[in-house]
């Protein structure tokens, strides 16, 4: 017939300033385990039941091989923690620390294969550290991937403190709806400029503005003939008398008008009037201009003529005016 051996007991309560005998062993009955004492420490030092329960805390020096770990409270892990996979569950996850100073960063050295972080963690602060998603990246409707930031609804409002800078290695800024190009900004190799493109065929350049709250076009370039620009009101320049100097009468403006001729002729398979500019750079220099381009294309100013014009016409009056008088 089997032996009884019958160990003392008492609760947990009464086991916190019981010191017992040294090498005793008592039974907590709060936690149902049993207690080892020394004779010296007050509630001796209880030890663990094989599946876990009734102990608040484990410190384990060694390794720990399980097949499920739940944990409800803290875990704090001081050296490294190795997992094929880890699933963190719960209805929110308000923080996840890294309570290390000078921790450059969390390492994966296989694949972090989560899924997603859903609406609801909270937030996720890297510090002064980087974040480098080769997958990219998705934040509600916004999906930023390589080159690319795509909106699948609604606008994208960028709204900063500074200024906004667009700083492209190549010459051109696109401008697109539905993937067709419709405009661009450009610098341009050579000369070194800056311009604005239609890219539509016959798409005119429209400068639209505000007048007293009354939408107004100020200013039309029509593709369609060949750039020519329509202003919706004058068009006017300096002429203040304090503004210049070497201020002289035209000299032989009747003359200066008979040596040009006007002319018809077609550009773009368009007819025209006007002049040419090298017959009137001959005799009027300072209305003709020279661009910076491969051919030194030519234009004349032509409100400029008006002041040759004044002085012909004033001529010719003083010779009308002398045949009058004979």
């Amino acid at each position: 017939m089997a032996k009884l051996l019958k160990l003392r007991g008492g609760t947990t309560s009464q086991h916190s300033s019981f010191t017992g005998a040294e090498r005793e062993v008592t039974v907590d009955t709060d936690k149902e385990t049993l207690v080892v004492h020394n004779g010296s420490q007050a509630g001796g030092f209880p030890l663990a039941r094989a599946d876990g329960s009734g102990t608040s805390n484990f410190t384990i020096t060694g390794e720990l091989d399980c097949a499920t770990l739940d944990v409800s409270g803290d875990a704090d892990i001081d050296g490294t923690l190795e997992a094929d996979a880890i699933t963190i569950g719960g209805t929110a996850i308000a923080s996840v620390l890294s309570p290390v100073a000078g921790s450059s960063s969390i390492v994966t050295t296989g694949a972090l294969d989560s899924g997603s972080i859903t609406s609801g963690f909270g937030n996720i602060d890297v510090g002064s550290s980087s974040v480098t998603a080769n997958g990219g990246v998705v934040v509600d409707n916004i999906t930023i991937d390589g080159t690319e930031i795509d909106l699948s609804s609604g606008d994208l409002t960028l709204d900063v403190e500074g200024d906004i800078i667009l700083d492209a290695k190549g010459q051109q800024i696109y401008f697109k709806k539905d993937g067709t190009t419709f405009g661009q900004v450009q610098t341009e190799a050579s000369p070194s400029s800056f311009s604005f493109e239609s890219t539509v065929s016959d798409g005119d350049i429209i400068f639209k503005g505000n007048d007293g709250g009354s939408s107004i076009t100020a200013l039309t370039i029509d593709m369609s003939e060949a750039g020519s620009a329509t202003f919706n009101n004058n068009v006017t320049a300096f002429s203040d008398e304090r503004l210049k100097s070497n201020i002289e009468t035209i000299d032989g403006g009747l003359a200066k008008i008979l040596s040009m001729r006007g002319v018809t002729y077609t550009k773009d398979d368009k007819d025209n009037v006007g002049v040419i500019a090298q017959e009137v750079e001959k005799v009027i220099p300072q209305i003709v201009m020279t661009a910076d381009d491969e051919m030194g294309t030519k234009s004349v100013d032509y409100s400029r003529i008006t002041a040759v014009l004044i002085e012909a016409v004033k001529e010719l009056t003083k010779r009308v005016e002398e045949l009058e008088n004979k």
